[in-house]
C-alpha cells in the first residue's frame, strides 16, 4: 500500500517530516476486525463476569454488612475500569506506517475513521531492543504465547513499543516490526557521524 492509497482509503496523511514511506500495513480494517471478533467477544465476556462479581459482592456487602464481601468487591472493582476501556476500544484496529525517519501508529474505527494517531520520530540518541520469549515463561502448561517485541529507549526511558504474538498475528504485523527495526538501524547508521 502506498501513502496515496492510505490517504484515499482511510483519509490518513503521513507527516512530511516523517520521511519517505517504506512500509504501510496492507490491512482492510473491516476484515481485520471480523477476524479478531471472537477473541474480542471472549475478553468482553470475561470482563463482564468480573464486573458482575464486583457488583454482586458490593450488593452483598450493602445487605449483610460483611467486611469480607466488601474486600472482594474492592478487589474485583478493577474489572469495571477494564470493561469500560475495552468497550471504548472494541471497534478499533491499529495500522502502522513505517518511514525512514519514524513510525506512525494510527487507530482506526471499523468504518475507516481515524480515532487516534501516534507519531514516533527516530533520534540518534535512542536505542532499540528486540526481545523474544513466552508471555508467561513460568507456566508449565501453556507455551502458546510467544511474543516478539521491539522497544525504543531514550536515556533508559521507554519511548515506543511494537509487538506481535508469533502464530496469531497477521503477517503484516510481523513485517511492520521487521521494517521498523530495519528503518531505525538505517537511520542510526546514517546519522551516527
Amino acid at each position: 500500500m502506498t501513502s496515496h492509497e492510505l490517504f484515499k482509503r482511510y483519509t490518513v496523511k503521513l507527516p512530511h517530516n516523517l520521511g519517505k514511506p517504506l512500509y504501510i500495513q496492507p490491512i482492510d480494517v473491516k476484515k481485520q476486525f471480523f477476524k479478531e471478533i471472537m477473541t474480542r467477544i471472549g475478553v468482553l465476556v470475561f470482563l463482564l463476569f468480573g464486573s458482575l462479581v464486583a457488583l454482586v459482592m458490593a450488593y452483598s456487602t450493602w445487605q449483610t454488612n460483611n467486611v469480607w464481601h466488601g474486600i472482594i468487591a474492592l478487589l474485583f472493582s478493577g474489572f469495571w475500569v477494564a470493561t469500560y476501556a475495552w468497550v471504548r476500544s472494541f471497534l478499533h484496529v491499529s495500522l502502522y506506517a513505517i518511514a525512514d525517519k519514524g513510525i506512525a501508529r494510527y487507530t482506526l474505527h471499523v468504518n475507516g475513521r481515524v480515532v487516534d494517531a501516534e507519531i514516533f520520530y527516530f533520534s540518534p540518541s535512542q536505542r532499540c531492543e528486540v526481545k523474544e520469549g513466552y508471555v508467561d515463561p513460568h507456566s508449565p502448561v501453556s507455551k502458546k504465547g510467544y511474543k516478539i517485541e521491539a522497544t525504543w529507549y531514550e536515556e533508559n526511558r521507554h519511548v515506543f513499543t511494537m509487538a506481535y504474538l508469533r502464530g496469531e498475528e497477521p503477517l503484516c504485523d510481523k513485517k511492520a516490526l521487521e521494517e521498523a527495526v530495519k528503518a531505525f538501524e538505517m537511520y542510526t547508521y546514517t546519522h551516527k557521524a
